[in-house]
């Protein structure tokens, strides 16, 4: 039965591209699906990373490359290069601390994420912040 499954969908090839992706990390596969929009394919590529799409920056074949044009470049064994501040692992932390650093002291994000994490309070986060800004 899964045979017939198999032999009647699509080649698991026909259903994303393998790219090459490089970064501060070093270089890696990855198979991205393929999809009507490009925009998906470049969010696809910002999760995996873990940037912000505001904030990456990626380069193929000396262009830069963004939501509108990257279903151009992408086909098997295209070379990205991705440069761009990761995400702070939000894990463990209130959404509503993070906020309300974000909007009480201007800050991104990560800035909010980085001093809650340091200092383990929102009162504390919010001293450490000012301090620093």
């Amino acid at each position: 039965m899964e045979g017939a499954n198999l032999q009647n969908g699509p080649e698991e090839s026909e259903c994303y591209f393998i790219i090459k992706l490089k970064n501060r990390h070093g270089r890696s596969e990855l198979k991205v699906p393929k999809s009507e929009s490009g925009e998906e394919s470049f969010l696809f590529l910002c999760h995996h990373l873990r940037i912000p799409p505001e904030k990456i920056r990626l380069v193929c074949r000396g262009k830069i490359v963004t939501k509108d044009n990257i279903s151009t470049f992408m086909t098997n064994g295209t070379v990205f290069q991705a440069f761009g501040e990761e995400a702070e692992d939000e894990t463990g932390l209130d959404v509503r601390d993070i906020e309300v650093l974000m909007d009480q002291l201007s800050v991104e994000r990560n800035v909010a994420v980085k001093a809650l994490r340091k200092t383990g309070d929102l009162i504390d986060a919010i001293l450490y912040v000012s301090d620093n800004l």
